[in-house]
């Protein structure tokens, strides 16, 4: 019994495909890592000054739901600019839905809540998918916003992040935004090609260029959402500081982003956002804060959900 289970196990690990492999493993050694450094550092931890404060909790929360509104926001232009059957209030209904999904390993579901939805609503899959794309594409560029903008308050910590290869996916990047056209004509070739309508509706560099701006506030009210949130109980990290930790917050999403190999940045992002966050308040202080975030996002993520139900 026991050797047929064991068999069974083996067989199932072969059937895995290696790059859902790799993310389980890499995300249960991040994951795994900082929930020791915690364990090992929790008498340390009560040593800290710590004091809970409700206003800043609240405004934490307030943050996170403004960075879902410009994601929203972001999300619905970028469907309107091909097909305006959605109007901006559903639109914005639709994102919150299919947001918490992000939270399941694998990018797919995420996506297949997006087409369901709007594939009700008569929207072609051809449309959903390229808005998802470019929600990709201008979510990174406005976390590179963000990140310039607040690279005047980072420290040496993020040098090691800072490698040649970066220039790769860059460089694509900036060539989709320069060019977006020729985004558009890969996409429809391969749609003609399938026998479906080529999209006719197509963004150009101002439209991107926007999209990126909007996101760039939602990575801003992103890190003041993380700000918030470890001000309202770790008192010593101060408001010179909030500047420092929203870059803190943009690096270590960008890295998780353009490391796709692992589900969602799940475990990367906290493990870098710890590591920079480190160089403003104390190790064991970083890493619960990093891990709080993550469960306060959820948390975020379903009272967005919650929101959507009236409108």
């Amino acid at each position: 019994m026991s050797s047929d289970s064991h068999t069974d196990a083996r067989q199932r690990l072969r059937a895995l495909p290696w790059r859902r492999l790799i993310a389980i493993i890499s995300t249960a050694t991040l994951l795994g890592y900082l929930i020791v450094a915690l364990a090992t550092n929790w008498r340390a931890l009560g040593e800290y000054e710590w004091e809970i404060s409700p206003e800043y909790l609240v405004a934490s929360l307030l943050a996170y739901l403004l960075s879902l509104f410009f994601g929203a926001l972001a999300w619905h232009r970028m469907v309107w600019s091909m097909d305006q059957r959605v109007q901006g209030q559903q639109g914005i209904k639709f994102f919150l839905q299919s947001t918490p999904a992000r939270r399941i390993p694998g990018f797919v579901w995420y996506a297949l809540g997006r087409l369901y939805l709007y594939e009700r609503e008569g929207i072609a899959k051809s449309t959903v998918s390229v808005a998802l794309s470019l929600e990709l594409v201008t979510m990174i560029m406005g976390g590179m916003i963000a990140y310039a903008a607040t690279a005047w308050q980072g420290t040496a910590e993020v040098a090691p992040l800072q490698q040649w290869w970066l220039l790769v996916p860059l460089a694509a990047l900036i060539a989709v935004v320069i060019w977006p056209q020729g985004l558009y004509r890969v996409i429809n070739w391969i749609l003609v090609r399938r026998g479906e309508a080529p999209i006719r509706n197509q963004a150009d560099r101002r439209h991107l260029l926007h999209w990126s701006l909007i996101q760039a506030g939602a990575w801003a009210f992103g890190g003041l959402f993380v700000f918030f949130l470890a001000a309202g109980i770790y008192p010593a990290l101060g408001w010179d500081q909030i500047v420092s930790v929203i870059w803190s917050w943009a690096a270590s999403g960008l890295v998780a982003l353009a490391a796709l190999i692992v589900p969602l940045g799940l475990g990367l992002k906290e493990a870098t956002f710890a590591y920079l966050l480190s160089a403003f308040v104390p190790w064991p202080v970083a890493v619960l804060i990093s891990l709080l975030a993550r469960v306060c996002s959820i948390i975020g993520d379903c009272l967005g959900l919650l929101i959507a139900i009236f409108l």
